[in-house]
């Protein structure tokens, strides 16, 4: 128990953190960089869910990414599906030059400069940027959103005349018209899922791909309880139907091909 206090009371607080990386850029890049490294070392994805993916069985059947972000995702997925197409759907034109730069070598990563929704359109995206840092990942299509996350409680020493919102055009997309047939579909975009599924339901109900999806609202659980779709809880190690326990936002859908195909798999 004392070291666990001492451990407690020299951890420098993420408000400090985040006043140390927005005047140093680079140093939140490295430890990215050396994250990723750790992890492909250590097997470890950056959530649990992911494990999942070592059941599956794509037999010629790609992987979709929406809402690749950093790349989070495509990491945890190459873990376990390594030869495997991907296919990774970025709104944010800056993020998605980056990733396409980072994998180009891998020519089984395609890097979609476009978001999935419901349907053919254009949005504006707010990105947030406090002194030198681009916070990529607290962009929205809410602008007030994008502008309050970052404040004094979140940043030491916090500035707001340092604070900057650079807004840009994005382009949507409906899955149905991309032309996938994806064993796994992991989305997570701000709230979005609904219509991203809703732009996709002839691809989900063709290919009945496994879904990992971030806090899914009870209206998106219907939708897929209409196509077929249900949870699946994953537990140390253990595949069964129903919903995950954990405390994690993410929960997993199947249909019910999928889910036997999972259960059966060691």
């Amino acid at each position: 128990m004392a070291n666990a206090s001492r451990r407690r009371r020299f951890m420098i607080p993420h408000r400090l953190i985040r006043a140390i990386q927005s005047e140093l850029p680079g140093a939140k890049a490295g430890k990215e960089a050396v994250t990723r490294s750790l992890r492909r070392i250590m097997r470890k994805p950056h959530e649990p869910e992911f494990s999942i993916i070592a059941r599956l069985k794509p037999e010629g059947q790609s992987f979709v990414d929406v809402g690749a972000n950093a790349g989070q995702s495509i990491e945890s997925i190459r873990l376990f599906a390594p030869e495997a197409a991907l296919h990774a759907f970025e709104a944010n034109s800056g993020l998605a030059r980056r990733l396409d730069a980072r994998y180009q070598r891998d020519r089984e990563i395609t890097i979609h400069p476009f978001g999935l929704g419901r349907e053919n359109g254009r949005f504006t995206l707010h990105v947030p940027k406090y002194r030198r840092m681009v916070y990529d990942g607290l962009a929205s299509m809410d602008l007030q959103e994008a502008s309050s996350w970052l404040n004094p409680e979140r940043v030491f020493g916090f500035r707001p005349d340092q604070l900057t919102i650079e807004s840009m055009g994005c382009e949507i997309k409906p899955l149905d018209s991309v032309g996938l047939d994806p064993c796994f579909v992991k989305i997570d975009v701000q709230g979005l899922e609904h219509d991203v599924i809703l732009g996709g339901i002839e691809t989900m109900k063709r290919s009945e791909p496994l879904l990992l999806i971030e806090a899914p609202s009870d209206e998106l659980c219907k939708l897929l309880a209409d196509i077929g779709f249900s949870d699946i809880a994953l537990s140390g190690g253990t595949v069964s139907p129903g919903e995950n326990r954990s405390n994690s936002a993410n929960r997993l859908f199947a249909s019910a091909r999928r889910m036997r195909a999972l259960m059966g798999a060691g």
